[in-house]
């Protein structure tokens, strides 16, 4: 985004955010906070009877907001075409720095790092969902992985699939 961000990276130097900070980000694409994924429950039945259908619930804990997590672009070889970017408009309007390098190399020295402090990480690309679908399919998603209360920041809505995330997230130890 900032040139002094891509001269920072490339001086060792990587930043993580508290995923609160995301959380509260509201847009006319989004619908749920940031690290929210809704459940649609169709009918919620107590004692044999009906109380509401077709109800968008979001799975979300308070102390979510404090968990470190460090969020960039993930490209591969298919987002290249002769050597050239291929890429959606909305990228080009927001990104102008980058920085290659192997994320294998970088997710080995961060964990050493990490570890040796006493905490774990987790790391990988997000996945994207339409969050109108009814049949929930993150919830069939293999994040096994990663522990269940750090799975929510893997997922994401498909309007914003054009970011191509990958994200770092710093955890208890494990």
């Amino acid at each position: 985004e900032k040139e002094e961000y891509a001269k920072d990276f490339i001086e060792g130097k990587i930043f993580f955010n508290s995923a609160g900070t995301f959380q509260d980000i509201k847009n006319d694409e989004q619908f749920y906070n940031e690290g929210q994924v809704p459940i649609h429950i169709d009918e919620i039945k107590i004692n044999n009877e009906s109380i509401r259908g077709d109800i968008k619930y979001t799975l979300f804990y308070e102390e979510y907001k404090r968990v470190p997590i460090c969020c960039f672009t993930y490209l591969t070889k298919n987002d290249f075409c002769d050597g050239i970017y291929l890429t959606d408009v909305r990228m080009k309007q927001i990104y102008k720095y980058f920085v290659v390098f192997n994320i294998g190399d970088l997710l080995k020295a961060l964990s050493k790092e990490i570890c040796n402090k006493g905490c774990g990480i987790c790391a990988r690309p997000v996945e994207y969902f339409d969050f109108s679908d009814k049949s929930n399919p993150w919830t069939k998603l293999d994040l096994s992985d990663i522990p269940i209360h750090y799975r929510k920041f893997f997922i994401h809505s498909n309007n914003h699939d054009y970011q191509k995330e990958f994200r770092i997230v710093i955890t208890h130890r494990m």
